[in-house]
């Protein structure tokens, strides 16, 4: 067994080491936005921002990164001040490749939806959420 002494210098010794700090960095994927599902993809870009809290270059970088190679050439005709400012090219993105439905044809097929034969209540109630989604998006 070990005498006190030798315990309290083993504290000491122990104190004098420097702290060892493990950062493990929060990953979060972002699905790769080829054209559809621009509301999704805007989503996940957003809550990528708020968990980084990143700059307006970071945010443009997140936004560049997962594109596809045919968006990035849509982007690249935009407007410099589209370009630079990633909130405005969410917006145009979510333009271009949103749903066009009007208000009217979005209430209506919200309102006819029915559950398919084999459908799973879960399942209904994601697509009933989606088309919801969509007709809230296009009221504002």
């Amino acid at each position: 067994m070990a005498s006190l002494e030798e315990l309290a210098a083993k504290v000491e010794q122990l104190a004098k080491q420097p702290e060892k700090i493990v950062v493990i960095p929060r990953e979060r994927d972002i699905i790769r936005f080829s054209g559809s599902n621009v509301g999704d993809f805007i989503h996940e870009v957003k809550a990528f921002w708020d968990d980084r809290g990143l700059d307006k270059k970071g945010q443009l970088d997140i936004i560049l990164r997962n594109i596809s190679s045919q968006i990035k050439l849509e982007v690249s005709c935009q407007p410099p001040e589209v370009q630079g400012d990633p909130k405005k090219l969410l917006e145009v993105l979510e333009t271009i490749y949103g749903d066009k439905r009007g208000v009217s044809e979005l209430l209506r097929s919200f309102c006819v939806l029915q559950q398919e034969e084999g459908e799973t209540i879960r399942d209904f109630s994601h697509r009933l959420k989606r088309a919801f989604d969509c007709l809230q998006r296009r009221q504002r």
